[in-house]
């Protein structure tokens, strides 16, 4: 997103993170309303996993 605003194709609503240029893009903080986001994770009990997308969904539950 921040690479399309960037780039002159408009605004964003995005968490703050390291990594975006202030030389093109102005950056304000949103402090009225509180502003919060939730995550979510879905997979279906009948499918085999990947791997990689186990090892994500074991990372996230244990962490979250």
């Amino acid at each position: 997103m921040a690479g399309l605003v960037s780039s002159g194709l408009g605004v964003t609503i995005i968490p703050a993170f390291h990594g975006i240029s202030s030389e093109k893009i102005k950056q304000i903080s949103i402090s009225k309303p509180y502003c919060h986001r939730e995550i979510g994770l879905a997979w279906l009990n009948q499918n085999t996993l990947l791997p990689s997308a186990e090892l994500f969904r074991t990372f996230v539950i244990e962490m979250l």
